[in-house]
Order: structure tokens, then C-alpha cells, then sequence
């Protein structure tokens, strides 16, 4: 009998200690670096887009921003990410919406300013080919 519960015992014992978390304490220095950088590139390519003179540069400055984003992420270690906090990741998301919102609120200006279509028929394809051939 005394067997029978010394043996519960351990079992019970190694059950308990495999689902106990592993107490590993985390440098998060290398996530925070991460979210430095991240945060003053989106900062600062929302800047620069807010003063582009058109649309061909909004669209040239945001595929710079992905590069450069591609690249910061790339030269850290696999995973940094998920040494990034909550706070942290939110302000990123914030900071990236704010970059969107820019870049769509200048192409919205660019494409307000831009001509209407030439809707005159005479002057379409359309009408010059049904004006050739009549019977078709």
C-alpha cells in the first residue's frame, strides 16, 4: 500500500512539475531596438509623404518604406518580434495606419486634382471604328 501512494505521489509530482511554465528570463533589449527603429522608419516616411509633389512619388515612397521595413526586420535575429510587448505592437499598428492613412489622403488629393475623362463620342475609338463600318 505504501508503494501504491509513494508512486501516486511521484506521479502526481511529475505531472504538476510538466505543467509549470518555464521560468526563462527574456532580453527584450533587441525587441525594443526593434520597436525604436520600426516606429522613427514609419514616422519618418509619413513625413516624407505628406510633402510629395504627386502620385507616382506617394507610390515610389511607399514601396522605399517596405523595403527599408524588409530590411530592418531582416537584420534581427529570427523572432525578435515576440519580444515585443502589447503596448509595443500597438503603437506600431498605430504608427503604420497613420503612414496608410497619409498615403491615401495624398493619392485622394492627387486624384482630385487631376482631369476629367475626355467624354466627347466623336472623339472615341469606339465611334471612329462604328463610323468605318456601318453594316457591322
Amino acid at each position: 500500500m505504501k508503494q501504491q501512494i509513494a508512486t501516486l505521489a511521484f506521479v502526481i509530482m511529475l505531472m504538476a512539475s510538466g505543467c509549470t511554465p518555464e521560468k526563462k528570463s527574456k532580453d527584450r533589449s533587441a525587441g525594443d531596438d526593434l520597436f525604436r527603429h520600426t516606429v522613427a522608419l514609419a514616422e519618418r516616411f509619413a513625413l516624407r509623404m505628406e510633402n510629395t509633389p504627386d502620385s507616382v512619388s506617394v507610390s515610389d515612397l511607399y514601396v522605399e518604406f517596405e523595403d527599408s521595413l524588409e530590411k530592418l526586420n531582416f537584420s534581427y535575429p529570427p523572432d525578435t518580434d515576440l519580444l515585443l510587448t502589447e503596448g509595443q505592437n500597438d503603437t506600431i499598428h498605430d504608427r503604420l495606419m497613420r503612414l496608410i492613412e497619409v498615403r491615401d489622403e495624398r493619392l485622394q488629393t492627387f486624384m482630385r486634382r487631376s482631369m476629367p475623362a475626355d467624354t466627347i463620342p466623336s472623339d472615341s475609338l469606339i465611334s471612329e471604328d462604328a463610323s468605318r463600318n456601318p453594316g457591322n
